[in-house]
């Protein structure tokens, strides 16, 4: 990857441009928010993940595979874009959901901060080179039992009100994570955080950032305050009190204009947020389902190797 400086032009403040890698469910959200209001600040949300998004839903209900180029592909993005549009509720705009088409976009960002976040599942081997240069890359990890449980929830519960599920999936006790979900891959889109992790420490950056969610919650501003020195960004205790209203995700960069709004299952509760909540108690683990119970068993030695990893205070 280029020096973090190389598109900056001389004589002009330097700008500091940051990735938030993730798994769902992370708190990543709420944390976006936070960091929104940084003056200068232009957030970006998830590019990658759609276009992601956007080949599972083709290939689930086309049964192509959909290219990383828009010319000469555009009547298949123009039904994947209905596709997506309709899972969102919102009105996606086919050019950002082209792999291709997201490095020269946030290359050409031009915030004195430009602060992405982006989920590490969209990150396979054969995606990195749409990586932009310029960027430092971090991670926000959470412990599986609270993203996995937290995920179900809010995946069944927004497809069931958009009518995708059917027979034994539209019903909360036998849906299955795997079966029932498209978007889910056997990784439980957690192990992805831990290989995309070790790629950018054997390519680009041998200490990235972590910060474990939980710890967020728990310690908000000795988190913050580490986290913004580590990556160059300016910190004032005033920012762990923010703006419940949503006024501020009308400034992000979204798939669509309106994609947040649409998907309150997910990101209603970050987006009336006003601070970092103290984490709640636990699932039990006799409480929890088969497939949610899988999941932690598969993916809970690559989330505690990052752990060690992690900002300790």
């Amino acid at each position: 990857m280029g020096d973090i400086n190389a598109n900056i032009s001389e004589g002009k403040e330097e700008q500091v441009k940051i990735f938030l890698w993730c798994s769902p469910r992370t708190v990543s959200t709420a944390f976006t928010k936070c960091i929104s209001f940084i003056k200068g600040m232009e957030v970006w949300t998830e590019p990658f993940v759609w276009c992601f998004l956007s080949t599972k839903e083709a290939k689930t209900y086309l049964d192509v595979d959909l290219p990383m180029e828009l010319k000469g592909n555009e009547e298949v993005f123009a039904k994947t874009t209905e596709l997506i549009s309709k899972m969102t509720g919102a009105n996606v705009i086919t050019e950002r959901i082209v792999y291709a088409n997201v490095k020269p976009r946030l290359e050409a960002a031009k915030g004195r901060y430009v602060f992405v976040k982006d989920m590490c599942l969209a990150m396979s081997e054969n995606k990195h080179q749409y990586l932009p240069e310029g960027f430092r890359h971090t991670f926000l990890i959470r412990t599986p039992e609270r993203a996995l449980q937290s995920f179900r929830n809010s995946y069944f519960h927004h497809t069931k009100s958009q009518g995708l599920l059917h027979g034994e999936a539209a019903d909360e006790q036998t849906f299955d994570l795997l079966r029932d979900c498209p978007h889910m891959e056997a990784s439980y889109n957690i192990t992805d955080v831990y290989d995309f992790w070790k790629y950018v420490r054997d390519e680009i950056d041998p200490n990235p950032i972590v910060i474990d969610a939980d710890d967020l919650l728990t310690h908000p501003k000795e988190i913050m305050t580490k986290y913004c020195e580590l990556v160059g960004l300016p910190f004032d205790e005033s920012f762990l009190q923010w703006d419940p209203s949503l006024d501020t995700f009308k400034t992000w960069k979204q798939c669509g204009d309106d994609q947040l709004m649409n998907m309150v299952d997910f990101y209603g509760r970050a987006m009336h947020s006003s601070c970092f909540m103290p984490p709640s108690t636990p699932m039990p683990r006799d409480k929890m389902t088969p497939d949610v119970i899988k999941g932690i068993e598969k993916t809970m030695d690559s989330y505690l190797e990052m752990y060690e990893h992690r900002i300790k205070i």
